[in-house]
């Protein structure tokens, strides 16, 4: 696999991770997010296709795939804020193991 050319990257977010503090004291409250990385270039490409089918095998659910050079600390329980927009991570795919480059299989959230 080819790493993606910086080019490509046209698009910016922000990484979200949740918070390790714990809800309120009624146990009601959504816990706090922090911002992990901010105005990270990467390339997002709507899964339609042959792609799709492709990513389905990894996440049935994926219907975006992002690539971004790698951010240490990246997990499932991330999102991705672009604008209005926030994209679940689903699966984290290291590149060639080489801590380089992340393809993250996301979902739209609605």
């Amino acid at each position: 696999m080819e790493l993606t050319p910086i080019g490509d990257m046209r698009n910016q977010v922000d990484l979200i991770a949740p918070s390790a503090g714990t809800a309120g004291p009624s146990g009601l409250a959504p816990p706090a997010q922090t911002v992990l990385a901010s105005g990270l270039w990467c390339k997002i490409t709507p899964l339609a296709g042959r792609e799709l089918l492709l990513a389905q095998q990894i996440v049935a659910t994926a219907t975006h795939l992002v690539k971004l050079r790698y951010v240490a600390g990246v997990t499932e329980e991330c999102t991705l804020r672009l604008g209005t927009r926030t994209l679940e991570i689903n699966a984290i795919i290291d590149l060639e193991e080489r801590n380089v480059e992340l393809w993250l299989y996301c979902t739209e959230a609605k």
